[in-house]
């Protein structure tokens, strides 16, 4: 089940927070919510199957005892070491087995002759998302012992809530657990929560039906001919700018549709993607780009492995590290290491350059931004090729001028006038936090939750209302009977 299927939008939707709604104005207590909650997250997590529900349902498990253990035991400082490792070791094994064992089963295979398990239904089903918010729960267990522990339901419904699970944000228990633990609590406005919630779901929606899956079919064309050799230079320029606008809308779209389902459950999600193509260097697109998982790498891997306290080579390995590992985590195969060693290299550049040049004149802006956006457009070649070879073909089409086109059918008139309306939108139109008036809950995990509304606070006005619902009836008559998944779905 999909944020942007019939079934989701028209059933699910609609039964879960009438539920909710019901529940809390008969005097519901929390725990009635935090169940109501959990439930049809689970039956949501149960639509892709038996096998993705079970892992989950063993690792959520495995975690929270773990976790229990190291905040209210009192070993020796040894003890709770082994603990929180090996608690990791399990975390990232799991993780790593399903990511990479069907790469392995050939390899195993030749090794052993012979046949090799296969993992049937493919990848589990947010698997990596899961992984870290419990990895960042041991950690935090080990580090700082809460002062309260969390009851099971209420760690379940932290992993399990289903408008972060697929895809994140990837919230810290601290931003999300002292939500659901005051859900019966008088609301401030729940009109208003479910009005911009509904928005910001709707704006996504628009953002993936009409925007990124129109962008999708000439790129994808174009990049899975580049499997069987090279296309044209003009085929290659057309698929890396629908890809970087496709990639760009699609998970701008989950995101805003995430944070607005939340909301209609009076709950903030983290802010996870400011408006990245305005950045002015690869540091600041990495500000932008999945906040979330650029802040779990800087907490849990770049600042533990030294951060820059250790003189600038080890500042520039540990910053290589981080983002092969990020690389690694979005997807099994080189191509996915190299665009996260692209980045690695990147910013290594960009602190480079910070410490040559601290301050740049104002006029030097759009320079920035342009070779900015250069260097991410190329990394996202071989984050979208299906293989190395591919990626290569593309590279090489893209610099050899007089190619010889692949027979792949031009783009449509309408492919163009979105790569215009996507390009405006994603280069100069202020974010979603901006648009609204408000900005989501910080995405610090150190400060308190709380809604910092900006001015003018987001205001449901006759004509919000009228674009609202006519971008929601358009978003619903262009979807196609096989829903497109979101790309970050696979991760």
């Amino acid at each position: 089940m999909l944020f942007n299927s019939y079934e989701f939008i028209l059933l699910f939707l609609p039964l879960v927070l009438g539920g909710y709604l019901v529940v809390r104005r008969f005097g519901g207590s929390t725990r009635a919510l935090q169940a109501l909650l959990t439930l049809g997250s689970l039956v949501f997590f149960w639509s892709a199957g038996t096998t993705s529900i079970l892992l989950l349902a063993g690792s959520s498990t495995v975690n929270y005892l773990l976790g229990r253990w190291l905040a209210r035991a009192t070993p020796s400082a040894p003890a709770r070491r082994v603990a929180v490792a090996l608690g990791i070791v399990l975390n990232v094994g799991t993780l790593a087995v399903a990511k990479y064992w069907m790469l392995l089963v050939p390899f195993v295979a030749r090794m052993t002759q012979l046949d090799a398990p296969r993992l049937q239904g493919g990848l589990p089903l947010a698997i990596s998302f899961y992984t870290f918010l419990q990895i960042a729960y041991l950690v935090d267990c080990y580090r700082v012992r809460p002062t309260k522990a969390y009851t099971p339901l209420e760690y379940l419904l932290f992993v399990v809530f289903f408008p972060h699970l697929i895809a994140g944000p990837l919230v810290h228990h601290r931003q999300l657990i002292p939500q659901l633990q005051s859900l019966a609590a008088p609301a401030g406005n729940v009109a208003r929560d479910i009005g911009s919630g509904m928005s910001l779901f709707v704006l996504g929606l628009s953002k993936k039906v009409l925007i990124a899956d129109t962008l999708a079919p000439p790129a994808s064309a174009v990049f899975e001919a580049s499997a069987a050799g090279h296309v044209g230079q003009m085929q290659a320029m057309v698929a890396l700018v629908g890809y970087t606008l496709q990639i760009y809308f699609d998970f701008s779209g989950y995101s805003d549709m995430a944070i607005g389902l939340a909301r209609m459950f009076s709950i903030d999600l983290p802010e996870n993607f400011r408006s990245p193509y305005q950045a002015t260097s690869i540091v600041d697109f990495w500000r932008r780009w999945h906040i979330t998982l650029s802040r779990f790498l800087l907490e849990y891997v770049y600042i533990p492995l030294g951060g820059n306290r250790y003189g600038t080579p080890r500042r520039y390995l540990n910053l290589m590290l981080t983002m092969l590992l990020g690389g690694a985590w979005h997807g099994a195969g080189w191509t996915f290491v190299i665009w996260g060693g692209l980045h690695g290299a990147f910013l290594c550049a960009n602190q480079a350059y910070r410490t040559v040049v601290p301050e740049s004149p104002r006029w030097t802006a759009p320079v920035y931004r342009a070779l900015t956006i250069a260097a991410v457009m190329m990394a996202w070649i071989f984050f979208r090729a299906p293989d190395l070879g591919a990626a290569m073909h593309f590279v090489d089409s893209l610099f050899t001028v007089g190619g010889t086109p692949a027979p792949i059918a031009p783009p449509s008139w309408r492919w163009y006038s979105t790569v215009v309306v996507g390009t405006m939108i994603a280069l100069w139109q202020p974010n979603t936090g901006v648009l609204f008036g408000v900005a989501p809950a910080p995405d610090n995990a150190q400060a308190p939750t709380q809604r910092r509304f900006q001015c003018p606070p987001w205001t449901p006005t006759a004509g919000w209302v009228a674009v609202t619902v006519l971008c929601g009836l358009a978003s619903l008559a262009f979807i196609d009977g096989e829903t497109a998944t979101f790309i970050y779905y696979k991760f």
